[in-house]
């Protein structure tokens, strides 16, 4: 028997929910066709930000060397992907 001051607020039983697809407050829309993992990613970082991380780098790799004297290191669009490849692979953890 619960004490007097143990508040009992509603149905303390949990309701079913119907989850059928005609059943749901919103439709789910289906693509036409199916995007590789690579096309998603593209579609969040599409080719003008790749040009941008990879003029500003080289922008700033010219900067500090001249600073040192020393000579700029040109880096490639090919290292400006492979590195956020291998940042994003990182960051992947394979769980049992």
């Amino acid at each position: 028997m619960p004490k007097p001051d143990d508040k009992i607020i509603g149905n303390t039983k949990p309701k079913r929910v119907d989850m059928k697809r005609e059943n749901l407050p919103f439709q789910l829309a289906m693509p036409g066709k199916i995007k590789s993992p690579l096309e998603y990613f593209m579609s969040f970082f599409p080719q003008e930000v790749f040009d941008i991380f990879f003029k500003q780098t080289n922008l700033y790799s010219t900067q500090i060397t001249q600073a040192k004297g020393r000579t700029a290191v040109t880096i490639l669009k090919d290292n400006i992907a492979d590195f956020i490849a291998i940042e994003i692979l990182m960051g992947v953890v394979d769980m049992p």
